[in-house]
């Protein structure tokens, strides 16, 4: 008798929180256990949504946006706990890449490509010495650098064409730019 009462209030409990479901929810009949009907979610109205309120996940506080699972108030410590947690397994994905046998770093395709352009790289800076001289480290002190740790390493890259590890070098000052690019560095720094 009971259970004649409650089926009617616990099939309505079900059929909200299959609405409410972004995913296909599998639901069994009591009666017929052996048998399994897929509920599709229906699209919720308005009023569905009003009595289902959004809550933080992290905190639990009531939120006004029932697409939100964040308050505001959680979201930078989730946000950078996140980014965290990606950060590290992008790391440790690299790692074990590189411990590998077959490293894609270390393929005769990467080597010969690294080849290619570090020869290329040296030619190119041969032809403008001999064309314009080596360039006067005093000027690169004295001109250059001071505009370099006001650019971001992927203007340099882009300026430049050298590799992100170099630029970033570069603006620590462990290493220096080549006497070629120096105007063009310069000229974006906004310096004749």
């Amino acid at each position: 008798m009971l259970e004649s009462a409650v089926q009617p209030v616990a099939a309505e409990i079900v059929r909200i929180l299959a609405a409410s479901s972004g995913s296909l929810i599998r639901v069994r009949k009591r009666r017929t256990p052996v048998k399994i009907r897929r509920v599709q979610p229906r699209p919720m109205s308005e009023r569905t949504r009003e009595r289902i309120a959004s809550a933080c996940r992290i905190c639990g506080l009531v939120l006004d946006d029932a697409n939100r699972t964040i308050c505001d108030g959680c979201l930078p410590d989730y946000d950078q706990a996140r980014t965290d947690k990606l950060s590290n397994a992008g790391k440790a994905t690299l790692a074990a890449m590189r411990a590998s046998a077959d490293d894609p770093a270390r393929s005769r395709e990467a080597t010969a490509k690294k080849r290619e352009k570090s020869r290329s790289t040296s030619l190119a800076m041969r032809a403008w010495e001999r064309e314009y001289g080596r360039g006067d480290p005093e000027v690169y002190e004295r001109e250059v650098f001071p505009k370099i740790p006001g650019m971001t390493v992927p203007q340099l890259v882009k300026l430049t064409g050298l590799s992100q590890f170099h630029c970033w070098k570069v603006r620590k000052g462990e290493r220096r730019l080549h006497a070629r690019h120096w105007t063009r560095v310069a000229a974006a720094a906004g310096f004749p």
